[in-house]
């Protein structure tokens, strides 16, 4: 998948198409001002390690947790 390590910012992820990985298709680990835009994330593995705050985990998608240097803009994505 694609993996936006700590404090990873200023990104902009787009037109990707992520398919059939181990875990999430899409991770971002804090990170500020970074652009998801125009991508499809699919076929996910359905069962990603418990992670913190995480209380529905789908496999596809997982945005550490929420805090005051944390933020991100996903549009125009699909996620199946």
């Amino acid at each position: 998948g694609i993996y936006l390590d700590e404090g990873t910012s200023q990104v902009v992820v787009s037109n990707n198409v992520v398919y059939n990985t181990g875990w999430a298709s899409f991770f971002q680990h804090y990170g500020a001002n970074n652009t998801i835009i125009n991508n499809v994330f699919a076929r996910a593995s359905l069962n990603p390690p418990p992670q913190p705050g995480d209380d529905n985990p789908d496999g596809d998608i997982h945005i550490g947790l929420a805090e005051s240097h944390t933020s991100l803009t996903f549009t125009r994505n699909i996620i199946y």
